[in-house]
């Protein structure tokens, strides 16, 4: 994981695991306190891989259009959705509208660094999709 890494409300728990583990490996990551990451998109560097926490935003309902927002604006960045409501992880690109992968919560580090990969993969057929439609 060479590019930077945006967590977005993910709560103190899991963002304290997911910080630390992050640490430990030696990858520097920035916290966010607020869970939108449309407050930050212009600040964001191309290709920044975002942990968003779907519960901080208050759920898929509330959050959809604002995650479909992010991903129409900055489809260069790499964003995997977080939620204790979500069935399971997801690393297919299913859900690309959305996210380059989900990950149910609580989560082990074996599925956040799973995720990291897979997202960057599926960002990139994610880009090349939007190239094909423009």
């Amino acid at each position: 994981m060479a590019w930077p890494i945006h967590i977005f409300g993910v709560g103190p728990g899991q963002a304290g695991t997911l910080m630390g583990w992050l640490t430990e490996q030696g990858i520097m990551a920035k916290r966010h306190r607020k869970a939108d990451p449309l407050s930050e998109i212009n600040k964001l560097h191309e290709g920044s891989l975002l942990f968003i926490d779907l519960d901080a935003m208050g759920g898929i309902a509330f959050a959809a259009d604002r995650i479909l927002e992010l991903r129409r604006r900055r489809t260069d960045l790499v964003v995997v959705l977080m939620s204790r409501d979500f069935s399971g992880h997801d690393f297919s690109a299913e859900r690309l509208p959305f996210a380059d992968a989900s990950l149910k919560l609580p989560c082990s580090f074996a599925a956040i660094e799973e995720a990291a990969a897979e997202a960057r993969q599926n960002n990139a057929l994610w880009r090349k999709r939007g190239m094909n439609h423009a």
